[in-house]
């Protein structure tokens, strides 16, 4: 019988407050983001910009991430502290490199749509670090593992605008080609969970 071991997870929801979330948001993405030299992608990002009002998000967040924790039981109360926050904007020719957020300073990361036409804008997926692995011994070649495994080189998540991701901050993401001048619009950011002192 055959058997999974060792899956990864991420936690998925749909912001309550999206609209009103999305109309103070998207406006601040859009005036404050730039190019950035830092990565090795084409996007503009907010990264940089003190200039941005996130209580609001932050907020929504606290209620996805309790979600979350509630999902997947924890071990007693918990904190959590948020490391870093931006807004990347995407519109054709943008793209973001595979790249991942571990840190000693976070151990979750998010992402929240903030505006996107799933048909049309770029998707945002996972790379199974394991699959290469798979690859690289030829198994691929031999065996269904796509198909009875579930064992695929990435992962493009399913998610529409309003929809936040929150997932351990060493798996390896990016986001494909975009292709249209649509100002898709992402709010990412880091934190640290740990038990409540």
């Amino acid at each position: 019988m055959l058997k999974k071991i060792m899956p990864d997870f991420y936690f998925h929801a749909r912001m309550a407050a999206h609209s009103e979330l999305k109309g103070k948001l998207f406006p601040q993405a859009l005036s404050n983001s730039k190019p950035t030299k830092e990565w090795n992608c084409e996007v503009q990002t907010t990264r940089e910009s003190n200039e941005i009002d996130y209580s609001d998000f932050l907020t929504e967040l606290k209620n996805v991430v309790s979600s979350m924790c509630d999902a997947l039981g924890t071990r007693g109360p918990l904190e959590f502290r948020i490391e870093s926050l931006w807004m990347n904007v995407y519109n054709k020719g943008h793209w973001q490199e595979l790249h991942h957020h571990a840190s000693p300073n976070n151990n979750l990361s998010f992402c929240y749509f903030v505006n996107l036409k799933p048909q049309t804008d770029a998707h945002f997926f996972f790379q199974n670090d394991r699959s290469v692995n798979y690859s690289a011994a030829g198994l691929h070649q031999v065996f269904n593992l796509v198909e009875n495994m579930e064992i695929a080189e990435s992962t493009f998540l399913q998610v529409a605008e309003g929809d936040l991701i929150v997932f351990p901050s060493h798996l390896r993401h990016g986001v494909s080609l975009q292709r249209e001048n649509s100002n898709r619009c992402t709010l990412s950011g880091n934190l640290l969970v740990l038990p409540q002192s």
